[in-house]
């Protein structure tokens, strides 16, 4: 596996995600926010599935996020346009008669964001090789979380255009 790889235009498009997440939104629409969210999770999910393998860099420990950082995330994440979808758990099972579990949209962009500003922090900190392992080796994490997010806003989106546009 490589050891050194450039990873500085992932961190771009995850520094942009974060930002974003950790933005107040004020009066958007649900139907803006719907078209943004996606937007954010389309640019960093496809960024992420070009992301190299990379062999394990010591790194120091990350810093605790403080109550008062995951509050205000959490604060402005609340502006998205709905918080709770229906999802099948294991979609690859062969069991068709699966019981559908709660997804949380909400969750799905805090674990996102927090996986990313981890690997940010690393970055920033001088440690590129550490961060390109940390965001790789959580894709199965926060890309599942992006995976489902981006599923149920497009929904969103579709049933949302056919209420709102004139028939």
């Amino acid at each position: 596996m490589p050891h050194d790889v450039d990873v500085s235009p992932f961190a771009a498009l995850a520094r942009q995600f974060v930002a974003w997440c950790h933005a107040p939104h004020g009066e958007k629409s649900a139907g803006l926010m719907a078209q943004e969210a996606l937007e954010q999770l389309v640019a960093v999910y496809a960024a992420g599935l070009q992301l190299q393998a990379v062999d394990f860099h010591p790194a120091p420990d990350l810093p605790d996020r403080s109550p008062e950082q995951n509050s205000r995330l959490t604060k402005n994440l609340s502006a998205l346009p709905f918080q709770f979808y229906w999802e099948v758990l294991e979609p690859l099972s062969p069991d068709c008669r699966q019981e559908p579990g709660c997804g949380d949209l909400q969750d799905d962009f805090l674990d996102i964001c927090n996986d990313l500003s981890e690997g940010l922090w690393l970055f920033d900190h001088g440690h590129a090789t550490a961060a390109a392992f940390h965001w790789h080796q959580m894709f199965f994490h926060w890309g599942q979380h992006a995976a489902n997010a981006m599923r149920v806003l497009q929904c969103f989106r579709l049933t949302h255009q056919a209420v709102s546009s004139p028939s």
